[in-house]
């Protein structure tokens, strides 16, 4: 729905009329001077403008809505009064008010939310990033905030360093929540997040569905491990142009995460070889990769019960150490191999080479491997075993080889079916691209069979014409929106005399034999005379005619005759038909010549070159055991803008995440800009 900008919250806030304010009206707003201009917005995120301000001694922070929906307003009415009722250390007291704010004879609501006076997390790493005991603190404060919000029911949706506020940092600390759009409650179980969080803080394949208590343990992992690459080495908290990581974000990105092989941050941080930053960083690769969030283990700190060499504090030989829990028993064992020399792997990370100690927890045991000769081979670790030894002294017996994989036994697939041109004028030429899979003949309506598996077709229409690429049962289809050239406009020619024929007598009398000679003469010349005539003319007609075409065709002629436009409703249809097919065969070489080499937007992130969007999409839809989605062209619009044009479509999907889950449905609008080209420079959800 639309909701007002801020300058039009400001102009309220600034006249403060009772009615236009409902219960505001006697509050007194805080402003910043900026020359001969007040400002009374204090912070301005993407969904929110937040005012600060004071009644009765006390502060207020004024959260007014930029973004949202009717549901996002239920839900925090929802919240308000969950939250009143449940005794938590990180919440802060808001009330909803729903009708507050009048403009243009509308009335929007707002948040009134106590003014919490803090120290975002960033900062505090900022002020302690060289005192490790301060940040190991912090650690265990996470594992507790973690901790209170899954065992009250509730998962925050956006923990990043600015939604949590660090209160008496010197005294013991206090983490305080703020911005609850995307918060989870008991009463919201089985509907879906209206926010997916912040990049960088979140999975790579967390969808809206994935809404429940448990939402946060992705963004603590990210968190706990940042802190613990502090204490490693300070100097990465620093700004990106002092050679450092930090950024307002996070220590990481989705980037990152997409490709950890090309992340300078990760290979950075693995180059420490430091076992707790490894602990931490094994971790979160792992998770970052999961599509199911009960995968993601609760967040726990290493070697909770007792302190890493590097932190460690000397202890009286009498006091007595407890024992640590089953869970962080350790289990220390020996690999050897024949020949030594061999690579050993915890969870994909090398640790070392043979022969190697090293000091496990019972659940590293299943992820211990030997590399030999590029080949990974698995190490069963046993609680009663300490020592292991593999002989690679043997040399194995090649199979035999396989004869390369005939086009015959390939299944049937089809990678690839467009066109330069989705619209062409009566006559002009269009160029069909194709490119399958296995070993059925292939089949092109309007062209009949062809041979080749890649191949590439020019074709000259002359009306609108639909192919269909049929391969086995697999098929695909495109259409080719064909506009009539503009007629000529007819010139009137002078009338033609009628020629003047001589008629000869039905019953000629015999003529002597030297008068046939003669007439013999006469129909010879008059034979030629009429050769030549025709020749005159038909050299003469194809004069008039080119001369009428070139009138025809001179700007200042077409001037009466409108010219098709390059976007057209059927043009627009053809070209999602063949995007969303690409879709649904989860064909990503298809999918991505749709796009752009670089887009100057996606889905509300900054722009990303084609390799980025690639792996979103590799992600988000080739994953899934299942996924569907179809147009409803009810809700199309098509909007020339310059020489781009602006398209809006819903589509509805189906995602089926494994063989066992349920089949999730969803409405999804959104919204394109193609280029000229028929490419996606631009794909969001409209605002």
């Amino acid at each position: 729905m639309s909701l007002p900008s801020v300058e039009q919250y400001s102009n309220v806030i600034e006249k403060k009329d009772p009615s236009t304010l409902s219960t505001l009206s006697d509050h007194n707003f805080l402003f910043l001077e900026h020359g001969f201009r007040k400002e009374y917005c204090f912070s301005l995120g993407t969904s929110a403008a937040v005012f600060k301000a004071m009644q009765a001694g006390r502060y207020y922070a004024i959260r007014c809505f930029l973004r949202g929906e009717l549901e996002t307003f239920k839900r925090y009415e929802q919240l308000a009064a969950f939250l009143a009722s449940t005794d938590v250390t990180w919440k802060v007291p808001f009330q909803f008010l729903y009708n507050e704010i009048l403009i243009d004879g509308q009335f929007y609501p707002a948040i009134k939310m106590d003014w919490v006076e803090g120290t975002p997390l960033n900062k505090f790493i900022d002020n302690y990033s060289v005192d490790s005991s301060a940040l190991s603190q912090l650690q265990k404060k996470l594992i507790q905030l973690s901790s209170s919000l899954e065992e009250n029911g509730v998962g925050h949706g956006d923990l990043k360093y600015n939604n949590i506020i660090i209160q008496n940092e010197r005294t013991g600390a206090t983490l305080k929540l703020i911005d609850y759009d995307s918060m989870f409650i008991p009463a919201f179980k089985g509907k879906k997040n209206l926010e997916t969080g912040s990049p960088g803080f979140q999975p790579l394949k967390r969808l809206s569905s994935h809404f429940s208590e448990i939402i946060d343990r992705f963004s603590i992992w990210v968190m706990l491990t940042t802190l613990e690459a502090v204490k490693v080495d300070p100097t990465i908290w620093k700004e990106m142009e002092q050679g450092g990581f930090n950024n307002e974000h996070s220590l990481f990105s989705a980037s990152d995460f997409f490709n950890p092989a090309g992340s300078t941050i990760f290979q950075k941080l693995k180059r420490y070889n430091n076992e707790d930053l490894n602990f931490y960083l094994d971790r979160l690769l792992l998770f970052s990769k999961s599509g199911d969030l009960n995968a993601i283990e609760k967040p726990r700190l290493y070697k909770e019960t007792f302190v890493p060499a590097s932190h460690e504090k000397w202890i009286p030989p009498s006091a007595p150490v407890a024992p640590p829990p089953e869970q962080w028993k350790r289990y220390d064992v020996e690999i050897k191999t024949i020949p030594s020399g061999k690579d050993v792997l915890v969870y994909g990370v090398k640790k070392g080479i043979t022969p190697l100690r090293l000091s496990l927890l019972k659940n590293d045991f299943g992820n211990i491997e030997v590399v030999n000769e590029l080949k990974k081979t698995p190490v069963p670790i046993k609680e009663s075993v300490s020592i292991y030894e593999l002989d690679f002294s043997k040399k194995e017996i090649p199979p035999p080889p396989v004869a390369p994989t005939s086009p015959l036994s390939e299944p049937d697939e089809i990678l690839e079916f467009n066109a330069d041109r989705y619209t062409v004028q009566e006559g002009e030429l269009a160029t069909i691209n194709w490119k399958v899979k296995g070993g059925s003949k292939i089949h092109i309506s309007n062209m009949g069979e062809v041979q080749e598996r890649i191949g590439t077709k020019r074709v000259v229409l002359k009306n609108t014409t639909d192919y269909v690429l049929t391969v086995g049962s697999k098929n695909r289809s495109l259409t080719i929106n064909v506009q009539p050239k503009p007629r000529p406009v007819s010139i009137p020619t002078a009338p033609v005399e009628k020629e003047t024929k001589v008629v000869a007598p039905a019953y000629p009398s015999p003529e002597p034999r030297h008068l046939k000679k003669q007439a013999s003469k006469v129909i010879l010349r008059a034979v030629v005379i009429f050769i030549v005539v025709a020749a005159i003319s038909f050299f003469a007609f194809n004069y008039i005619s080119n001369n009428r075409a070139q009138v025809t065709n001179h700007p200042a002629a077409n001037t009466e005759v409108p010219k098709e436009p390059l976007f057209t409703q059927s043009s627009v249809m053809s070209f999602l038909n063949g995007l969303y097919s690409s879709y649904n065969d989860r064909n990503l070489s298809s999918i991505m010549s749709n796009y752009a080499p670089s887009l100057v937007e996606y889905y509300d992130s900054k722009s990303l070159n084609k390799d980025s969007l690639s792996a979103v999409i590799r992600d988000l839809f080739i994953t899934p055991v299942s996924y569907n989605c179809a147009p409803d062209f009810n809700t199309l619009l098509v909007q020339p803008q310059g020489e781009n044009c602006k398209v809006v479509v819903t589509i509805n999907e189906e995602l089926k995440s494994d063989q066992k889950s349920k089949t999730e449905t969803y409405k999804t609008t959104i919204e394109y800009v193609l280029n000229p080209s028929y490419k996606i420079i631009s794909e969001k959800s409209p605002g």
